[in-house]
């Protein structure tokens, strides 16, 4: 499950980059607007506030995360809730009641959509990639392969290290696997997916517990 966001939501974002599910007419509207400030708009999703029984409207866009503080991007997130609603009068079509729309100089949050889509990617590509690895580098002194599920892979080695061409195979092999499931070219960094250390760190000093190696 993608963290962030439901995977309701993100199986409905992977639809329409797809093709396979049409954006209605407000969200296609939005994904223009988004368009003409530079910025591309992926999907946009309602947020359930359990504690207050209320929703958030939501966007998922190539921006991270407080774009809105900065000056170059600020007036899209002010002036992002009233084209919403502009677009739905436009349109006939009534806005649900969101929290947003009863706050003052709300606008419309949202997540970066890109590293969501690495994550997932990252992981299914882990679970061809790790075993791979492991059985073609034993020899050479891969011992594990591991997906942190945080968004890369940490190759665990001998307390001798492998030599650099073969740090630079992996990191080659682990590439062009990423690519094959990076379909839409979303991911951009490849060079901190790959983490190299010692086995002996994770059972010596961590006990084999992976949440505190990695926490």
């Amino acid at each position: 499950m993608p963290n962030l966001i439901s995977q309701e939501v993100y199986d409905d974002t992977i639809a329409i980059l797809e093709g396979r599910k049409q954006p209605d007419i407000v969200l296609k509207r939005m994904q223009g607007w988004y368009a003409s400030q530079g910025v591309k708009l992926y999907n946009l999703y309602l947020e359930k506030n359990y504690c207050e029984q209320s929703e958030k409207l939501m966007s998922l866009t190539d921006l991270y995360e407080g774009f809105f503080r900065q000056k170059k991007w600020k007036h899209i997130f002010g002036d992002s809730l009233k084209v919403y609603c502009k677009f739905c009068a436009e349109e006939g079509i009534p806005v649900k009641k969101i929290e947003n729309i009863d706050k003052p100089n709300s606008g419309i949050n949202g997540f970066y959509f890109p590293r969501i889509w690495r994550g997932e990617v990252i992981t299914e590509a882990g679970k061809t990639i790790c075993p791979v690895i492991e059985k073609a580098y034993k020899d050479n002194g891969v011992e594990k392969v591991v997906n942190s599920g945080l968004g890369g892979y940490t190759v665990f080695i001998c307390d001798e290290g492998i030599p650099d061409e073969i740090k630079v195979q992996i990191l080659d092999m682990v590439s062009k696997e990423i690519k094959k499931y990076d379909k839409y070219g979303i991911v951009e960094k490849m060079d901190d997916i790959v983490n190299f250390d010692k086995l002996s760190i994770l059972r010596d000093t961590y006990g084999w517990n992976y949440y505190q190696y990695y926490k």
